[in-house]
This record gives C-alpha cells, sequence and structure tokens, in this order.
C-alpha cells in the first residue's frame, strides 16, 4: 500500500508535538518551566495549531507537488 510520504511525515510529527506538549504541560503542574521551556511549549501548541487549521481547510488534500515521494507501507 502506498501513502502521501508528506501525510505521514505531517501526522508523525503532530504525534510527536502532542506527547512533547502533555509533558511540558504536567512538568508546568509541578514547577515553573524555563524560559527555553516555555518557548519550546508554544512552538509545540502553535505546530499542532496550525496542523490542525491546514487539517479543515483541505490544504493537506492531494497536491501536485512531489516534495515527498509516495511511501509503501508494509
Amino acid at each position: 500500500m502506498k501513502a502521501d510520504g508528506r501525510i505521514l511525515w505531517l501526522e508523525e510529527n503532530i504525534i510527536n508535538a502532542n506527547a512533547f506538549l502533555e509533558q511540558l504541560v504536567r512538568a508546568e503542574k509541578k514547577r515553573e518551566l524555563t524560559s527555553a521551556e516555555t518557548r519550546l511549549k508554544h512552538v509545540a501548541a502553535s505546530y499542532c495549531y496550525l496542523y490542525n487549521l491546514m487539517k479543515e481547510e483541505g490544504f493537506l488534500e492531494d497536491t501536485d507537488e512531489d516534495i515527498f515521494p509516495p511511501e509503501i507501507i508494509h
């Protein structure tokens, strides 16, 4: 089965961003985050927001651009 490599890449990163964000939120309940952690929390949250917005608006539908070739899923 082939899948759009672009979608696979974005979905993998939304999983990572969510997991990272959850860890920072848990840490924030126990202690104050450093300024670097706060900035990274904002980056992860921004990625999640933009990914969901792009998905809702249909920007992740098929395109003519072949930046990422189709990948074979085993």
